[in-house]
Order: structure tokens, then C-alpha cells, then sequence
């Protein structure tokens, strides 16, 4: 098993959804699994909180990473052996360097696609992971299968896909005489200890993106949801559907959704060669200023 840890900061400073600056990105050599753990922190212990959950009942022997303190302490407090990479020499690390820029890869287009804000990578990593990992090769092998004993029997969703769920109680319950299932974007999979599926779908209420900015760089405030930890999941008659990418697109690729969302932007200024700098005095929007 390798791991890294990789700043998911944005140009402007700002976190992903929840707050989340960063991520451990974990590949098992094995099985080929990916894991993209979104975390506050590059600490020790919050390392193996994360590696923990990834280990779940299953025994780890040996972990390869570069040599950052945490990766190590993380590590013996595992009970794996730890070996580090050359300093200075990055092939020495390729492995989970190529896995860092594949699942970088996937969660832009995964994002692109579903026409939703950069800042919801804290959902899109984990996500592009899952389908990697329950991905069959011509021979039906998956590293879900190599890894669980089978392949995944699960709905497979795309990520941000419209789609119709069952309410948590403990959110809401609709009228009774309105329909059963409520609206939403598909946002993943629950997942649980060693990597497994819980039998639950993270789907985001309709209602949640309601006046939500869609600029590709809206600050995680600006784009607070609430996902519904729900068993119940149906794509409809449509079929697969992205009902937040013509907002999206309109948002991004048009002049008057550029024009519109200006002041959300923070300031720019131009060093003497022309490279454009961030005005510290800068701020996202009043509705996020004191």
C-alpha cells in the first residue's frame, strides 16, 4: 500500500466543501483500490483515523509513502512496517504520484460533467474512486471483487446525476399526500470500514442548490448542502440527467454569467510582468465579510 497526502486549497485559499483543505489519497498495490479521504489536517493521528477506516477488519504490513513525519508516525501507530521514498527524487514515489494526477483528472471531469463549483471535490474524489474501484476489466475482474470477494451489486449512479430518493425522517418526511420521493443530485456512496459500501447513497436535495452560485470558484460557504444518507434511489423515467449543468454552463461560459458573478471574485492586480497577483484586501462577498 502507498499513500499521499495532496493541498486541495484553491488559488484563492479556499477549502472544499465542509471545510476540508486537503487529502490523503491512498492506493492498495494489491487489489489496485483507490481511496481519496478528504482531511483537515496533514497530523499524524487524523492520518490514521483515515488509514484505519480504509484497514477496516483486514491486516496492513507495509506502507510506502515519501518521508513526511505524519506519514511515518501514522504508520508504526498502525502497527505496518514504513518504508520511504528518496528525497528529491520523485520517480522513487511514481506510483502514488500517478495515482494523485488520475484521481485530480477524475474529479474535474466528474465535476465538469455534473456542473457543480470546484469546491465540491470533497464529494467528487471519493466518488471517482468508488467507480474506479468497482470498475470490471473483460474478464469481470474489479478492484471492489479482488478486494471484497465480489463485484459491487449496487446502483451504479453517475456523480451528479438527478435522481429520486426516499427522505431521511430525521430531515424532513413529504406530505402525505405529496409523492413518496423527493428530488435530488446524486453525490456518492456511503461508505463504511474497509472500504465497503454501507447499502447507502449521498443524494443533495433540489432545494439545496436553490440560489446557489455556480462559479466554478464559489467558496465552500456559498454551497453549503446537506446530503441524505438514503437506501432508496431511483434515476426516473429521464434517465441520466445533470439538471445543475445548464445553470452551470450559463454561469461559466457565457459573458453575462461571468458578468453576474463578478463580485463573488476576489480582486486581481498585475505584478510588473503582467502576472496577475490576488488584492489580499480582497473578499469573496459581502454575505461572507463581517
Amino acid at each position: 500500500m502507498t499513500m499521499d497526502h495532496v493541498y486541495m486549497r484553491d488559488w484563492f485559499g479556499e477549502p472544499g466543501i465542509d471545510a476540508f483543505p486537503d487529502v490523503l489519497n491512498i492506493f492498495d498495490i494489491a487489489t489496485r483500490s483507490k481511496y481519496c479521504i478528504p482531511v483537515s489536517s496533514h497530523e499524524a493521528f487524523e492520518t490514521y483515523v483515515a488509514l484505519n477506516d480504509v484497514k477496516g477488519n483486514n491486516k496492513i504490513t507495509q506502507i510506502y509513502s515519501d518521508n513526511h513525519t505524519s506519514l511515518e508516525k501514522a504508520t508504526k501507530q498502525l502497527g505496518a512496517n514504513h518504508e520511504g521514498s528518496q528525497p528529491g527524487h520523485a520517480k522513487t514515489n511514481a506510483i502514488i504520484e500517478r495515482c494523485n494526477q488520475d484521481i485530480l483528472i477524475g474529479i474535474r471531469t466528474l465535476l465538469v460533467t455534473a456542473g457543480l463549483p470546484a469546491c465540491f471535490w470533497t464529494y467528487a474524489g471519493p466518488a471517482y474512486c468508488f467507480f474506479e474501484n468497482i470498475t470490471q476489466d473483460q474478464d469481470g475482474n474489479s478492484p471492489w471483487s479482488l478486494r471484497h470477494g465480489d463485484n459491487f451489486k449496487g446502483e451504479i449512479i453517475p456523480f451528479g446525476c438527478g435522481v429520486f430518493f426516499l427522505p431521511v425522517s430525521t430531515k424532513y418526511v413529504n406530505s402525505k399526500a405529496a409523492p413518496s420521493m423527493s428530488y435530488g443530485i446524486f453525490l456518492g456512496y456511503r461508505m463504511a470500514p474497509g472500504g465497503k459500501w454501507s447499502g447507502e447513497y449521498l443524494v443533495a436535495d433540489i432545494y439545496d442548490f436553490v440560489d446557489m452560485p455556480l462559479d466554478v470558484y464559489a467558496s465552500e460557504k456559498q454551497c453549503l448542502v446537506k446530503p441524505h444518507m438514503t437506501d432508496q434511489v431511483r434515476m426516473g423515467k429521464r434517465g441520466v440527467c445533470f439538471p445543475i449543468k445548464p445553470k452551470y454552463d450559463q454561469v461559466n461560459l457565457t459573458l453575462g454569467g461571468h458578468e453576474a458573478t463578478s463580485c463573488t471574485r476576489p480582486e486581481w492586480k498585475h505584478d510588473p510582468f503582467g502576472v496577475p497577483t490576488l488584492d489580499p484586501r480582497a473578499v469573496w462577498t459581502t454575505a461572507n465579510a463581517d
